[in-house]
């Protein structure tokens, strides 16, 4: 099911977020892993089932 959804990652998986990091109403992933020198891969939903790896963007994420 994630590989039908775009979601192609190899790795020793460490975590998982799935939040509407875009606030577009839809649900994207980010996902980490325990090798330290691995960057976090963040799939951007694209409304239609699937997602899309976006390799270079910066995401802010605000603390309250």
């Amino acid at each position: 099911m994630a590989v039908a959804a775009g979601l192609k990652l190899f790795s020793m998986g460490r975590g998982v977020i799935v939040d509407d990091l875009e606030n577009n109403g839809l649900l994207d992933v980010v996902t980490s892993s325990y090798d330290v020198c691995e960057s976090m891969h963040y799939f951007h939903n694209n409304g239609d089932g699937h997602t899309s790896p976006i390799a270079q963007r910066r995401l802010a994420f605000a603390v309250s």
